[in-house]
């Protein structure tokens, strides 16, 4: 036998032609029962299974799949006269490797050819048949032929034996019966017989940046990886195989939801050791519900309480925050819920419209295929034990909302996704898991690798140097009593094509060049930087949005900025981040720092907050009010012609101002 290797694209061209092995078996010598009992293991690759035939080149979608079907020692147990039972007998060794489920078939004519019509055998024991008859038995090695019960064949086959298994290593015996009557006419009789094995091969986890198991996934494994990189990998605990990816937000994700059912955790392969999940429909009833249900389809997964989902962690006695544990493998874990959390990061790096993938609807989520989003298809829910909604998909975040619910990713057809709160926790809905990051703003060295998980598990009042990796400008950065992650120093980038990779965009944008010409008209992108890295750079409300701040956008937040990658503009208003920040250390007097006036937000330094200085801002190519003024640009738009801005001069500080977007303001960035 010779496997191949190949493309999927390209094996649906190659078809095997299968060569039947036959083995004379004779009876007796006045009335011969020839039987042509042929060994054929078969495959359908349009079914994606694999062939394993002698003699023939054959074709498989994994490395290593195997399979073996022999027949051997057939052998006469007794010469008799006509009118009594006799009996051929046949050992049959099945092997195969790295398969996920096989069925083993047997097919062959209801009658005998021969003068005399020899018919079904119809379901009787080897002692007992009807004069003229035959048939079959599948049994155990040394079992006695005579009580044997014997069935007739079908030319369509019956399936002898069929399940899931990653290998077999099966020994059996197939015995023939046939009675000829005292009547029956002398003569040879025969029946070509066929065992046919069918086994569909492992998929085989391509790997992720140099590791193949989902337990082997670490921070600095997944940080290391590339946005937009993709791969396999195997979870050891069932062998099923989940697609992995590099997404947007900087977080590793599964890209295929989670379908573990019927197992019990252990310290080795998951995030909290010593659950049983079960495999049943009918428990989604209760908030303390232990329920889960695999339904077999590989694109939907499994569906899971939130109990469930959270390993027993996630009780109605949990009304806020994250449940500790998770059922997801180890290094991995649910996402976090909610407007801060890791969906809604997801989210905020984009949404495709409505799509199909393969025969599922749903979204893209983050961005299209290889740009470093996932796929998330319509999955419907558990109730009870009926599966209802299939227009919806429903995903389960970590993040209790109150003791009846949590957060979940909902989105249909008529809705792109949102995160949705409500007493729904006995609920089954589908579940991903995101890669574990224990890192702290201390473990990261460029602005491009801060992701909501770092800033989340970093303590408030921790400072660090980062460098951008686009112009390879440092900055200092913090995570201040807001409980965000901010810049504490202005942007100060110029003259720079930025793109996905490395920035705050969906597609390429170029910052233009410094230049103090400008500054005067909408949907203009200007940019001026005088080397003052206290200062920082200045730029138009359409150059620092990255073109998607419009003079056309009269309300709402810009989707872009020119921030690096993970972190974004800060919303204004009277609601907005830089007003949560000043909440949260009123005080905010005006100060000299570092020579610099300005004034503190959240607290002074050491306690969480940063220092804005007074750069004053550009107004048609002319500077204004550097030392005695700061304004800094928000992601929010007033009107069609202003934007909000933070404003502070030596004894005033607002943060409703809104100012011409044609302006070149400072800009801070938060990490998203």
């Amino acid at each position: 036998m010779h496997l191949k290797h190949i493309s999927k694209s390209n094996f649906l061209k190659h078809h095997s032609i299968p060569i039947l092995l036959y083995r004379s078996i004779p009876l007796m010598c006045s009335l011969a029962l020839l039987l042509l009992v042929s060994s054929l293991v078969v495959v359908d690759h349009n079914n994606n299974e694999v062939y394993a035939e002698e003699g023939i080149e054959t074709y498989a979608t994994t490395a290593n799949p195997t399979a073996t079907l022999q027949i051997s020692n057939s052998s006469l147990k007794d010469v008799v006269s006509p009118g009594s039972t006799s009996y051929v007998s046949s050992d049959v060794n099945i092997t195969a490797q790295d398969i996920t489920d096989y069925t083993l078939i047997i097919s062959g004519p209801t009658n005998l050819s021969g003068t005399t019509s020899i018919t079904g055998a119809g379901g009787k024991t080897g002692d007992s048949l009807t004069d003229n008859t035959w048939g079959y038995a599948w049994t155990d090695p040394d079992t006695d032929d005579k009580g044997l019960t014997y069935s007739s064949l079908s030319e369509n086959g019956s399936t002898l034996a069929s399940g899931k298994a990653t290998s077999l290593d099966i020994s059996k015996k197939l015995t023939f019966a046939a009675k000829f009557a005292e009547d029956a006419t002398s003569g040879h009789y025969k029946a070509n017989v066929t065992l046919s094995l069918a086994a569909t091969p492992r998929e085989v986890a391509t790997g992720f940046n140099g590791i193949y198991d989902m337990q082997d996934m670490t921070a600095d494994i997944c940080s290391s990886a590339t946005i937009g990189q993709t791969g396999s990998l195997e979870d050891v605990r069932d062998g099923s195989i989940y697609t992995v990816g590099k997404l947007t937000d900087g977080n590793c994700w599964m890209t295929r939801n989670l379908r573990l059912v019927d197992y019990t955790t252990t310290e080795d392969d998951s995030q909290t050791r010593g659950f049983t999940i079960p495999n049943e429909a009918a428990n989604f009833t209760g908030i303390n519900n232990n329920a889960a249900y695999y339904p077999g389809d590989t694109d939907y997964g499994a569906y899971y309480s939130w109990y469930t989902a959270t390993a027993g962690t996630g009780t109605a006695e949990l009304t806020s925050g994250n449940a500790s544990g998770s059922i997801c493998p180890k290094g991995w874990r649910l996402p976090t819920g909610g407007s801060g959390g890791e969906y809604q990061a997801l989210i905020n790096g984009g949404v495709s419209d409505w799509a199909t993938n393969g025969s599922k609807n749903g979204y893209w989520i983050g961005a299209n295929g290889s740009g470093g989003g996932a796929f998330f298809s319509v999955t419907g829910s558990y109730n009870d034990d009926t599966l209802g909604d299939v227009v919806g998909g429903y995903y389960w975040s970590s993040t209790a909302d109150d003791g009846g619910g949590a957060y979940r990713l909902r989105f249909n057809q008529s809705s792109a996704p949102f995160l949705y709160e409500g007493k729904v926790k006995y609920s089954g809905f589908a579940v991903r898991c995101v890669a574990d990051d224990d890192r702290t703003l201390s473990d990261i060295t460029k602005m491009q690798d801060m992701t909501p998980t770092i800033c989340s598990n970093t303590s408030i009042g921790t400072t660090k140097t980062l460098t951008d990796s686009r112009d390879n400008s440092t900055y200092t950065v913090g995570k201040l009593s807001d409980g965000n992650c901010w810049m504490t120093q202005n942007l100060r980038i110029v003259n720079k094509t930025i793109t996905p990779a490395d920035s705050d965009v969906t597609g390429a944008f170029t910052i233009p060049a410094s230049s103090t010409s400008g500054f005067s008209n909408y949907d203009i992108a200007n940019a001026y930087y005088s080397n003052d890295a206290s200062y920082g750079a200045y730029y138009s409300w359409y150059a620092v949005t990255a073109g998607t701040g419009a003079q056309s956008m009269s309300s709402g937040n810009a989707a872009s900025s020119i921030c690096p990658r993970g972190w974004r503009l800060p919303t204004g208003g009277s609601d907005g981040e830089f007003q949560i920040l000043y909440n949260k250390w009123t005080p905010a007097t005006w100060t000299t720092y570092n020579g610099k006036n300005g004034r503190w937000l959240g607290a002074p330094s050491a306690s969480g907050g940063a220092f804005f200085p007074a750069a004053g801002y550009y107004d048609e190519s002319s500077p204004r009010d550097i030392g005695s003024n700061g304004s800094y640009w928000s992601s929010t738009a007033y009107s069609n012609n202003s934007a909000f801005n933070p404003y502070f001069y030596s004894s005033t500080i607002t943060f409703t101002d809104r100012s011409p977007k044609y302006l070149g303001f400072s800009a801070r960035c938060i990490a998203r």
